[in-house]
């Protein structure tokens, strides 16, 4: 079998998705409508050009797929989906009113979809295509979900009735942002404040008012899932009084078989991640969270449960069960079996012993004699309601200190304190949240393969107690108690020493260094700004040109061993230069003076011959350096921005071509000024560069051929050789 180009390999996987969704696929020359309800065409010619599939449903047109190869960046392919979906022919367009709604942009791996009839129609992800069923279904609607979401709020005004004001600010809040076309929202009550009830709330609105056809109700363990059960089945809807369970059916799903009929199904997030799989359920998994099933499963197992057990939704133990997560109204004793030092998580385990009940739910566990819940008790064995609580603390314990002075202290064992270190782990982190790529790498050289992220974990890791005990001990989960204090604080001191190892290496504290001043910028927003005088002084005109020597001097020293320099300096070019070349050498001067940055070097000129040097344009600053290169060689007698040289060099190639008979069309000339924009900014254009925008949203290589057809690659080799020489 022959290899297949990357569009190949796209349109095979699609093929099979579609297949595997219950479309017929086929070519346009073979249609054959009795293959099936739903048929995807192959290449359909339309008016405004050729789609990849065409999607009928009862031979009515519902949608169309555009095909990408892997990597192409899919949010720039929308607007020619929507392009194609209004240039439909006649005959196809017969007795269709409105836009084609169905739109998918895959590219067999990833796969975007938007329906046109909504509001506000935008793309979202989804994991393969829909049915022919389900499309038509949402076509024979009068209107679709988000159109009745964004209605709700006033078509269906809430009924407040018997609802706390915190609830009634929730579902007002959830259907605004519903309203508003945000689909994504959290909800965030306190302890006590009936989340269980608000969400039955908000899901029989979705379902009589946003026709909703089924709620999945996600818990961590399947008593969770009792609880949310027992609070649908006695949820009374506000403007009938009825039962919800009257009205919907409610699932609490204990197998893989999901009821069709039911409009509410519960499930924990264990079991539906099995169904997803297809794969069993462990026997008595649903009732454990998830560190509790990772640890059953064994370490070797950690990637089938539902979630990361590193990061689990919830982590529980006796106690911490009771804090997050549980609803025992009849709860009247709370035992306190260990301390809590956080004031927030004691008020919430506090707050599980204020729910209330009724009367009849509070005598069938505590018998006849019990009235109504009144008071709860709490058993304190260990001190924890004697016991200071404190809010938690910035890591950033000493913001007036240097990251130079930090990382020299941790050099001297009197300098690893706990605030020192944890400081050193907060400046770690907001750096790495900074950095691009190519920097982080190079504090990864420089540290033997760690990243900010890795030392700043290792420091904090040497103050969690947790962590100490287990390194003690060799054994996860060992508590601090256990350990006797000699053997703790040696282990304590070791994790301290091996945190602090990596920075005794110069290379990695200085790329530390270095790399703060490139990423971070102190700003004074608080004094007001106040013009003494305009110009420049002596000193500023003596620094900008010791800056333009040293530059121009670095130039010289360093030609030959940077790709970059040498094909500048080579008159006329031997090689073309590169969009890579070009970072390596901004790099180069980057490590060579922090400050040799474009912005920097141009304002240098500018300082020591303000007559040669005329202004910078936002676009295209990287490019720019070509031009500040050529300047500090004297190859060109005024420095202007590269963008301005390429533009004068493609009207001169224009004429020259006009001179020798050659005549473009208006759509070949926008072509060829997107082209000539291109290399602006990035140096060099290849048949690559037109999957994404602009050229993406024109057409792309498909529609650039058809204009240029078999002369383009000579075309493109030609402008690359004029406007960037």
């Amino acid at each position: 079998m022959p290899d297949l180009n990357p569009e190949q390999r796209a349109r095979e996987q699609i093929d099979a998705q579609l297949l595997a969704c219950g479309w017929v696929v086929q070519d346009y020359s073979a249609v054959d409508f009795s293959a099936g309800r739903g048929v995807a065409l192959r290449e359909v010619k339309l008016k405004t050009g050729r789609c990849d599939y065409f999607l009928l449903v009862d031979r009515k047109p519902v949608g169309m797929v555009e095909a990408k190869k892997e990597g192409t960046t899919l949010s720039g392919v929308a607007e020619q989906s929507a392009r194609y979906a209004s240039g439909l022919p006649d005959f196809l367009a017969a007795g269709f009113t409105g836009p084609l709604p169905f739109l998918y942009e895959s590219t067999g791996v990833e796969t975007f979809f938007r329906d046109q009839r909504d509001p506000d129609p935008r793309s979202r992800q989804v994991f393969s295509f829909h049915r022919p069923e389900t499309l038509a279904d949402w076509t024979a609607e009068p209107n679709t979900l988000r159109a009745r979401l964004k209605a709700m709020p006033t078509a269906h005004p809430l009924v407040t009735s018997g609802m706390r004001q915190c609830q009634i600010e929730a579902i007002t809040g959830l259907e605004t942002s519903f309203a508003e076309s945000r689909p994504r929202a959290l909800i965030h009550m306190a302890t006590g404040a009936g989340k269980t009830f608000t969400a039955c709330a908000f899901t029989y609105r979705l379902i009589k008012y946003a026709g909703a056809r089924r709620i999945l109700f996600l818990v961590d363990r399947s008593n969770l899932g009792k609880q949310a059960r027992d609070e649908f089945h006695g949820y009374r809807t506000p403007d009938t009084g009825r039962l919800f369970t009257e009205l919907y059916n409610v699932q609490h799903l204990t197998s893989p078989n999901v009821d069709d009929v039911c409009r509410v199904t519960i499930c924990t997030i264990q079991r539906l991640y099995s169904i997803l799989r297809g794969e069993e359920l462990a026997e008595g998994a649903d009732d454990l969270s998830g560190a509790e099933l990772a640890a059953a499963l064994g370490s070797t197992r950690t990637r089938d449960v539902a979630y990361n057990p590193a990061v689990p939704i919830e982590k529980f133990d006796f106690i911490d069960m009771i804090a997050t997560g549980t609803d025992i109204k009849p709860l009247e004793v709370l035992i306190f079996l260990r301390d809590v030092r956080s004031r927030v998580y004691f008020e919430q385990m506090k707050g599980r012993g204020t729910r209330v009940l009724s009367t009849t739910d509070l005598q069938s566990v505590s018998g006849e004699d019990a009235r109504s819940k009144t008071r709860f008790i709490i058993v304190d064995a260990v001190g924890v309601c004697e016991g200071d609580k404190t809010e938690s603390r910035p890591l950033d314990r000493q913001p007036t200190v240097p990251l130079k002075a930090l990382l020299q202290r941790v050099l001297f064992p009197a300098g690893r304190d706990e605030d020192t270190l944890t400081t050193l782990a907060a400046r770690l982190a907001r750096l790495d949240r900074e950095l691009e790529p190519a920097q982080r790498q190079q504090i990864s050289t420089a540290s033997g393969g760690q990243t900010p992220a890795t030392l700043a974990g290792a420091l904090l890791r040497a103050f969690d107690p947790d962590a100490i005990a287990e390194h003690a001990t060799g054994r996860p989960g060992a508590e601090a108690q256990e350990i006797a204090p000699a053997q703790f604080e040696a282990a304590r001191q070791q994790l301290i020493a091996e945190a602090c190892a990596p920075f005794d290496k110069p290379a990695l504290r200085q790329t530390l260094e270095t790399l703060k001043k490139e990423t971070e910028q102190a700003l004074d927003i608080y004094t007001p700004d106040e013009v003494l005088s305009q110009g420049f002084d002596e000193a500023a005109k003596a620094k900008a040109a010791g800056l333009v020597q040293e530059f121009r001097d670095y130039l010289v020293q360093h030609h030959t061993e940077i790709d970059a320099l040498q094909i500048l300096y080579s008159r006329p070019f031997k090689h073309r230069l590169t969009e890579l070349m070009l970072k390596e050498l901004e790099k180069k001067l980057r490590d060579q003076h922090a400050t040799w940055t474009e912005d920097r070097l141009w304002d240098a000129f500018a300082v020591t011959a303000p007559d040669q040097v005329k202004g910078r344009t936002q676009a295209g600053r990287f490019a720019d350096l070509v031009a500040l290169v050529r300047f500090a060689l004297k190859q060109q007698p005024v420095l202007a921005p590269f963008a301005d040289s390429v533009s004068e060099r493609f009207d001169e190639w224009l004429a020259g071509k006009a001179k020798a008979g050659t005549v473009f069309t208006p759509e070949q000339l926008v072509w060829l000024r997107l082209i000539r924009d291109h290399i602006a900014t990035s140096l060099t254009i290849e048949t690559d560069d037109f999957d994404f925008a602009p050229f993406s949203q024109r057409g792309g290589l498909g529609k650039v051929y058809q204009l240029f057809g078999e002369k383009l690659p000579a075309l493109l080799e030609e402008l690359n050789e004029v406007l960037a020489a």
